[in-house]
């Protein structure tokens, strides 16, 4: 389903100091099935542009409308994946990957039909009865993403998924992202300060001012898929990567 912003605007008070503008008039298209890279500074209002998207916070001004209906009215499903794994610890793989089809009413034969077909697609045969606590950091964030992708979201809301992982396995987990959005078609919005995983990950590369934000300037990311981690040495790679930092750096000095 394609994805309209239109005049977003947010404000939020500080301790009796005025308001702070976070989102200033941001207006954003998101094509259905596209993989979107959202990338700004540290502390931009990636997160809360996020939230709003997902319903988790109320814009000030300003409209979105998925599938031509208003975010309210919207039948579309949005699915969400912060940094924090935000796993129940006293649940198992299977069971966190379950949950929110136990909340929808679902049997067990059909959750765990369901449960069986994510694990797979995120390759975690044979943890499907281990705890948050006995995985990694990679593989935990492949549990949130399964727990997300199950429910069959028409859009997936990425808030730097992988920011706090290792290097090694950061690249890891996104070549798999890659993976799964080409198996399952389903439309991403990702946002991330890190250039070099935006590029490598998206169709388009928006790239944000720093607070009060709006988009500075779009770049459609025209690289071949599937894409391979050799892909970040490649010259075309580096011109880009370039051109975003510079963007990035002028809008600190601004």
């Amino acid at each position: 389903m394609d994805v309209f912003i239109k005049g977003l605007c947010k404000s939020f008070s500080q301790n009796g100091q005025g308001e702070r503008r976070i989102l200033d008039g941001l207006d954003l298209k998101v094509s259905s099935g596209e993989f979107l890279s959202v990338l700004g500074p540290s502390g931009c209002g990636k997160t809360t542009l996020i939230e709003i998207i997902a319903g988790l916070q109320a814009p000030d001004q300003g409209e979105i409308t998925i599938g031509g209906l208003s975010l309210d009215k919207s039948p579309a499903n949005r699915a969400i994946v912060f940094q924090q794994y935000a796993l129940f610890p006293w649940l198992t793989v299977r069971d966190n990957i379950e949950y929110g089809l136990r909340i929808r009413g679902l049997g067990k034969q059909k959750r765990h039909e369901i449960s069986r077909r994510f694990i797979a697609l995120v390759r975690l045969e044979g943890f499907e009865g281990h705890y948050p606590h006995e995985l990694s950091g990679g593989m935990q964030q492949r549990v949130a993403l399964a727990r997300s992708l199950a429910t069959k979201p028409d859009l997936l809301l990425l808030d730097e998924p992988f920011a706090a992982l290792d290097f090694q396995t950061r690249e890891e987990c996104q070549a798999e992202l890659l993976r799964i959005w080409r198996d399952t078609g389903v439309t991403i919005i990702f946002v991330t300060h890190d250039v070099g995983e935006a590029i490598f990950l998206g169709d388009r590369l928006v790239v944000m001012t720093s607070q009060p934000t709006r988009v500075r300037q779009e770049f459609a990311v025209e690289m071949p898929r599937p894409r391979h981690l050799g892909l970040k040495l490649a010259p075309m790679f580096r011109d880009l990567e370039f051109r975003a930092r510079a963007l990035l750096a002028e809008g600190r000095r601004s």
